[in-house]
């Protein structure tokens, strides 16, 4: 799978969500609107903590780096 269609899966994924989101509104679901609302929320609470974990091995290594530079001690 290339990284493109990677990146298009959760689009689709979100854009059948939202197309069932408006229908359940439409139809007044309410139980299910909230569900839907819910499911998206955790997809993009999930993206960001990985965004975040990301960021923290990188800043990690990078004090790593620094820690292990002869040039800092001298």
């Amino acid at each position: 799978m290339t990284e493109t269609a990677v990146l298009e899966e959760p689009v689709d994924m979100r854009l059948s969500l939202a197309r069932t989101l408006v229908t359940c509104l439409e139809q007044g679901k309410n139980d299910e609107v909230d569900e839907i609302i819910n499911n998206l929320v955790h997809q993009q609470e999930s993206v960001l903590f990985q965004e975040i974990g990301k960021l923290t091995r990188q800043l990690h290594d990078a004090m790593a780096m620094f820690r292990d530079d002869d040039r800092i001690a001298e």
